[in-house]
C-alpha cells in the first residue's frame, strides 16, 4: 500500500537528512546543485563585508554593510600661547600638534583618512550634512591683565575671518584666581553652511584680557546625516 508522505503522522516522519549530527543553530542551505549543507545563518554579503562594518537595511528588502556613525576626535594646541582680549573677537587656534591629541577613535568611515577637525585652519569639519556633535573646548587661563571677568565663545559657520553668521553663544567667568580652566560644553547639528564651510570657534573677553595656554577640543560624533 502506498502512503503519501504529507498522510504519514508527524512523530512518524523522520528528521531532514544530516540533522542528527548538525551543530546547534545550523540551518540546511541548499548549494544549488541538487544537494546542500548545514551552515550557520549568514546575512547577505558578511563573508565580504570589510572589519568594523555593519548591517543597514535599505527598507525594500536588502540591506547595506556600513560602518557605526559614532566616533570622536581630541585636539590639544601644543604652539604659541593665545592672548584674548576686548579689542575684537579672535579665532580660537588649536592646531592639534600636541602629544595629547589622540585620533585612534574617530568615526570608522575617516579613521586613518580625514578628521573632524581641521588643524590647519582651526575649524571642525562635519563628515556628512545632517550630522550631530558634542562639543567640548578646554581653555586653560595661565594669566589675566586688566580686570577680564567675562569670556565670549561664539560657534560661526559663516566661513570668514570674522564671525557673519554665528550660531552658538556661549559665556564664562573670568577673573579667577590663576591657574584655572574654562570649559565648554555644547551640543550642535550640521546642516547647510556649517557642512560647507565648517564651524570656527572665536573668543573675545568683555574688558583686559587673558592668555591662554593649550586650549582643546573634543568632538564627539552622536549621530550620522547618512543613517
Amino acid at each position: 500500500m502506498t502512503i503519501q508522505h504529507k498522510d504519514i503522522p508527524d512523530a512518524e516522519r523522520h528528521e531532514p537528512k544530516g540533522a542528527s549530527t548538525a551543530s546547534e543553530g545550523t540551518v540546511y542551505q541548499s548549494d544549488g546543485g541538487g544537494s546542500g549543507n548545514w551552515e550557520t545563518v549568514k546575512i547577505v554579503g558578511q563573508d565580504s563585508a570589510p572589519e568594523g562594518k555593519v548591517p543597514r537595511a535599505t527598507g525594500t528588502g536588502s540591506v547595506v554593510w556600513t560602518y557605526p556613525p559614532n566616533g570622536w576626535t581630541y585636539q590639544k594646541h601644543a604652539g604659541t600661547v593665545q592672548v584674548v582680549d576686548a579689542l575684537s573677537e579672535q579665532k580660537l587656534i588649536i592646531d592639534g600638534n600636541s602629544a595629547d591629541s589622540n585620533n585612534d577613535y574617530l568615526p570608522r568611515a575617516i579613521r586613518g583618512t580625514g578628521n573632524l577637525w581641521d588643524s590647519l585652519n582651526s575649524k571642525m569639519t562635519p563628515m556628512v550634512e545632517g550630522d550631530a556633535y558634542d562639543v567640548r573646548i578646554n581653555l586653560p587661563v595661565t594669566s589675566t591683565a586688566a580686570p577680564a571677568a567675562e569670556l565670549t565663545l561664539k560657534i560661526d559657520i559663516g566661513g570668514a575671518t570674522t564671525p557673519t553668521d554665528v550660531i552658538v553663544t556661549e559665556y564664562a567667568e573670568a577673573g579667577k584666581t590663576i591657574p584655572y580652566l574654562m570649559s565648554f560644553y555644547i551640543g550642535v547639528f550640521t546642516i547647510g553652511d556649517f557642512f560647507t564651510n565648517g564651524g570656527q570657534f572665536f573668543v573675545k573677553t568683555n574688558a583686559g584680557s587673558i592668555t591662554i595656554t593649550g586650549a582643546s577640543i573634543l568632538i564627539k560624533r552622536t549621530s550620522g546625516g547618512d543613517w
